[in-house]
């Protein structure tokens, strides 16, 4: 969390926004997965792409259906804003 924190006073605000957003999503659809996630730059992706890093629920269906969604929103926040987020464990 604090790693999170962190970065989120490093970065301009339109990608806060971004990822604001995206964290937001993913709150709504596996709380767990903001409790303990961790946010790092991906830069073999370009600039502006990050990995969010969450402990993966224990059914690999969840796993699944949860990845999908999210890259749904990271889809339209990319569009949206430029930024990239990729969901892993």
């Amino acid at each position: 969390m604090a790693r999170r924190t962190n970065l989120r006073k490093k970065l301009p605000s339109e990608m806060r926004d971004a990822l604001a957003d995206y964290l937001a999503e993913l709150e709504r659809v596996y709380p767990a997965g903001t409790k303990q996630c961790q946010i790092v730059p991906y830069p073999e992706y370009g600039e502006g792409s990050y990995l969010v890093k969450i402990p993966p629920p224990e059914d690999e269906e969840q796993w699944m259906a949860l990845s999908e969604h999210m890259a749904e929103v990271g889809t339209r926040i990319l569009v949206q804003s430029d930024q990239f987020f990729i969901l892993t464990t």
